[in-house]
């Protein structure tokens, strides 16, 4: 009798575990777009802060939503659709965006843009912010 009641223990324990398991793998990711930013900075204030100290703005920036405002220097489309934008930064460096939907508006290289994103590090190789699931914000 009392093995009939550890088994029945298990079964509830395991389905629970399995509802919670899918509930987490099928919720939806945040969306930036939907977010307050947490820090609102130039272009050059952002690369300046992981050139100077890459530790110590990976741990205030990392994984935070950031308003960033630049110029914007180039614009890159994968195969699969993905837009990337290329914000200058300080001298030899820049800020790169990859929007979250595909532009719906026209931006031109030159022109000022305001983008809000989630922080993804630094990109040692290429001397540039990543920024992820980002919309243009002042468009």
């Amino acid at each position: 009798m009392k093995i009939r009641y550890y088994l029945i223990g298990l079964a509830f324990v395991v389905i629970c575990g399995a509802a919670i398991g899918l509930y987490m793998y099928t919720k939806p990711s945040p969306k930036a777009a939907n977010l307050k930013a947490d820090f609102i900075l130039k272009a050059e204030e952002l690369t300046m802060a992981f050139q100077g100290n890459a530790e110590k703005a990976a741990l205030n920036y990392s994984g935070k939503v950031i308003q960033v405002t630049g110029k914007l220097a180039e614009i890159k489309t994968d195969d699969k659709g993905l837009v990337t934008l290329i914000l200058e930064g300080s001298p030899g460096t820049t800020v790169s965006c990859i929007l979250e939907k595909p532009l719906s508006k026209a931006v031109n290289k030159g022109e000022m843009l305001s983008l809000k994103g989630f922080c993804a590090g630094w990109d040692d190789l290429f001397s540039e912010v990543k920024l992820h699931s980002g919309v243009v914000i002042n468009k």
